[in-house]
């Protein structure tokens, strides 16, 4: 059997091996895009804690209540991360995180 893409004609024996070819290209940026995560934990007031891992477009913010994923923002200061309802924001090492259940999050450090 043959295919045709527009004008082209593709037979199926080139057709699978390129298929297979960009789905393992496709895994390869995926599995680099995690590894590029940056995992980092914090404590505040009273013991409680979160840890967020962040790349440089957004940041997965797990407490002990829920899950939050944030897009970075712009900021004068540290790095910003933000939701419809939650914002993370860090300078060197404390944060703050406003919005996310389990809280307050108060004085946090980087652990």
């Amino acid at each position: 059997m043959i295919f045709t893409l527009g004008t082209a004609r593709l037979h199926p024996v080139i057709c699978i091996p390129i298929a297979a070819a960009l789905t393992l290209a496709g895994c390869a940026v995926a599995a680099s895009a995690r590894a590029q995560r940056h995992v980092l934990g914090f404590t505040c007031d009273a013991g409680i804690s979160f840890s967020v891992a962040a790349d440089a477009k957004r940041a997965w913010v797990t407490t002990a209540a829920g899950s939050y994923v944030l897009k970075r923002r712009r900021s004068s200061i540290g790095r910003k991360y933000e939701s419809a309802t939650v914002a993370f924001i860090q300078d060197d090492d404390r944060a703050v995180l406003v919005g996310a259940d389990g809280g307050p999050f108060r004085n946090c450090r980087l652990r």
